[in-house]
């Protein structure tokens, strides 16, 4: 199998290119979810596109590229986590969104805004695997993308993983008392990792903090794009309304162009594609809202949860340290226990387990008291106490050996932690360096845009040169200007007569 060591040839929020040594590359894009049903029950069918000379998935060994899709509903992905989480406990597995992401329902969860926010994060979990040095390696990932669909359809009948394991909860613990029990537990064995441990957990914190402040700030910048994109649609109504106004007679009836006199026309036209322009950019920001809602803060949020999924992991890692110290605390008194009964102690009085076990001893103790003659009982009971103290050897033996097995565990978890936050590192900065650039690319569209919208209106300004296309008014106040005839003391008392008239005949004189 290549050793996919993750050399990114290609890092976009849209698909994930990555080549190693032998020159084989493996290109994943998660796209166009498709709403079907089954037995009029809905669901929702992603496309993977995939191009690949990976041999593995080409089945050819000259690498040859090829490319095909293939689809897979969410359970799958499901699946395919739960696989990973299986057979890499010590490792941090990319989360998935979960039926229970509130920010994402809006409506329903087969709406187009929930099915197009799910589908990035889809994308982004493939991604995160791809540029995993171990994960991207392991044959559930390639059977998972492999070309034949029967193949992984086959693969899951065959498994046996719980179906009750939720996304938002690594922590893979026995049981609830043990939850529960070690919840109110602190760590307090002093391993070498220990300042480095302290140090991530600074880091992490810090992160989560800027990130949630990041996704608030955004979230305002959201809704003041919005009211902007509102306001510029109002402001265009309102130049709609004077062209409209422009457009008619005193009577309020449309005119045709030929009743309509060049400036009014001139200005009927300016009026109107002032008010598209407006239009056109409010647009604008709405297309850049809908980025940032479904594209950055999406981003944004799935980083959180990666955050949260190191985090259970490490805390993963704190409970496997407190079973070692458990262990060792239960060996110190089993130990103790067996030397007490050794010096002479008695073993009704032993008291180092449970006090279950302790009553159970003591009822045993006296039963075989009852059971024996008064002369026996002293040999009954150093009887007792030697079977008790090999016992305890047994017990000994055990707990040394297990304890060797538990450090073996916590130390691996520790290692594999330390390397997981440097992978965790390394993805992290290429997913803000690239939600950066396309924020900024956006940016740019939305400015590009706006300035070609209104040069072209400024354009056809500058290009009205003619005496016809140009709006003239005579400026009565100037004094190289002539009196508009209507200013003059002659002409007042005619034009209020005529004003007069008018208003009778729309019978509004009174």
């Amino acid at each position: 199998m290549a050793d996919f060591s993750s050399v990114l040839l290609n890092n976009t929020n849209d698909s994930v290119l990555i080549k190693d040594s032998n020159n084989h590359i493996l290109k994943v894009s998660v796209i166009d979810p498709i709403l079907e049903k089954n037995d009029s029950n809905p669901y929702v069918n992603y496309h993977l596109q995939i191009i690949s000379n990976l041999p593995k998935l080409t089945n050819k060994d000259n690498n040859t590229t090829i490319e095909y899709t293939i689809n897979h509903r969410y359970s799958d992905f499901d699946i395919l986590r739960k696989c990973l989480k299986f057979d890499y406990p010590t490792l941090l597995i990319p989360p998935l969104p979960t039926k229970q992401r509130l920010e994402y329902i809006k409506g329903g969860r087969f709406t187009n805004e929930f099915i197009t926010k799910r589908c990035n994060s889809l994308n982004l979990f493939i991604k995160r695997i791809l540029n995993h040095p171990i994960l991207s390696n392991c044959e559930i990932f390639l059977i998972f993308l492999g070309k034949d669909n029967n193949i992984w359809d086959n693969y899951k009948k065959n498994i046996n993983i719980g179906n009750n394991s939720n996304n938002n909860n690594d922590l893979q613990i026995e049981n609830v008392t043990d939850y529960l029990m070690n919840s109110f537990k602190k760590v307090n064995t002093e391993t070498k990792f220990n300042k480095n441990f302290k140090e991530i957990e600074f880091n992490r914190s810090k992160l989560n903090e800027n990130l949630i402040k990041f996704d608030k700030i955004f979230n305002k910048v959201i809704s003041k794009q919005d009211l902007l994109s509102k306001e510029m649609n109002l402001f265009s109504d309102e130049f709609n309304k004077l062209s409209v106004l422009l457009n008619n007679d005193y009577n309020g009836k449309f005119r045709n162009l030929n009743q309509i006199d060049n400036n009014t026309k001139l200005i009927i036209e300016k009026f109107k594609l002032f008010s598209n322009n407006l239009s056109l950019s409010s647009n604008q920001y709405i297309e850049i809202n809908k980025f940032l809602e479904f594209n950055y803060l999406n981003n944004l949020k799935d980083l959180e949860h990666y955050i949260i999924s190191f985090n259970n992991l490490s805390k993963l890692k704190d409970y496997k340290i407190l079973d070692y110290e458990m262990l060792n605390n239960y060996l110190e008194k089993t130990i103790n226990e067996r030397d007490n009964l050794k010096n002479g102690g008695s073993l009704i009085s032993s008291s180092t387990e449970s006090t279950l076990s302790f009553i159970t001893k003591k009822l045993e103790f006296f039963k075989n008291n009852d059971n024996n003659d008064n002369n026996n009982s002293n040999s009954n009971e150093t009887t007792l106490i030697n079977d008790r103290i090999d016992k305890l050897n047994e017990r000994i033996e055990l707990l040394n050996s297990e304890i060797l097995k538990s450090k073996s565990v916590y130390e691996k978890f520790e290692n594999d932690l330390l390397n997981e936050w440097k992978n965790f590192q390394n993805i992290k900065d290429l997913e803000i360096n690239d939600s950066l650039n396309d924020l900024s690319n956006e940016y740019c569209k939305l400015y590009e845009n706006s300035l070609k919208i209104w040069e072209n209106f400024n354009n056809n300004n500058n290009n009205s040169n003619s005496d016809e296309d140009k709006i003239r008014f005579n400026n009565s106040l100037d004094d190289n200007s002539k009196i508009d005839k209507y200013f003059n003391n002659n002409e007042m008392e005619q034009n209020s007569l005529e004003i007069e008239n008018l208003l009778k005949n729309q019978n509004l004189d009174d």
